[in-house]
C-alpha cells in the first residue's frame, strides 16, 4: 500500500490510511457502517420547518410594509379600520392618535413574549440536553442489563452440564442431541 505520513504502509484497513491503531479503524469501520441515506434525510428535515418559515416570513413582511407604506394597516396613527385607507387619518386630530396607555400595552406586550421566547429556547436547549443524557443512560442500562442476563443464562447452562454430566456418563451420550 501506498506510504502515509505519521503511519505504517498499508496495514489496518482502508488503503492509503496506513495503520491507524484500534480507535482510528472503529472510527473508519463506524463510518462505513453509516446509513447516508437515512443520515442525509435527518440532516436536511431537521431545519426544513424553519427554512419553510423563513422563505414565508419574505413575502409576509412585503406585504406588511407595502399596506403600512400605503397606511392602510398600522402607522404612527390609528386606522379606521383594517384596510381602511379612506378618510385618510389627520395627524393633528387626537382620535386618530393612539393612546398613551394602548402604546405602553404593546410594548408590554411585544417584551413579555421575547421574555417567553427566551424562557423557551432555554427550556428547549435543556430539555434535549436531559433528553440525549436520559437517552444515554437508558440504553447502556439495557445493554448492562442484557450483558448481566446473557452471563446468568451461560451460568445457568454450565452448571446444567455440570449436574448431568454424571447422566451423560452413564448413558454413554451426548445429551445435547
Amino acid at each position: 500500500g501506498a506510504q502515509m505520513p505519521g503511519g505504517g504502509g498499508g496495514g489496518g484497513g482502508l488503503s492509503g490510511f496506513g495503520d491507524l491503531g484500534d480507535i482510528g479503524q472503529q472510527s473508519l469501520d463506524l463510518i462505513a457502517d453509516c446509513n447516508w441515506p437515512a443520515y442525509a434525510e435527518g440532516v436536511l428535515l431537521t431545519p426544513l420547518a424553519a427554512f419553510i418559515v423563513a422563505l414565508l416570513t419574505i413575502p409576509c413582511c412585503c406585504c406588511f410594509f407595502c399596506c403600512r407604506m400605503c397606511q392602510l394597516c398600522g402607522g404612527c396613527q390609528r386606522s379606521h379600520g383594517f384596510f381602511v385607507g379612506v378618510p385618510l387619518r389627520q395627524l393633528d386630530n387626537p382620535d386618530d392618535q393612539y393612546s398613551a396607555r394602548s402604546v405602553l400595552i404593546v410594548r408590554v406586550a411585544i417584551v413579555a413574549v421575547c421574555v417567553l421566547m427566551v424562557v423557551a429556547f432555554i427550556i428547549a436547549v435543556a430539555g434535549s440536553t436531559r433528553m440525549t443524557v436520559d437517552t444515554t443512560e437508558f440504553t447502556n442500562g439495557l445493554v448492562d442489563d442484557a450483558d448481566t442476563l446473557f452471563e446468568e443464562v451461560r451460568t445457568i447452562g454450565a452448571r446444567a452440564r455440570a449436574l448431568f454430566a454424571p447422566i451423560q456418563q452413564l448413558l454413554g451420550g451426548d445429551l445435547a442431541t
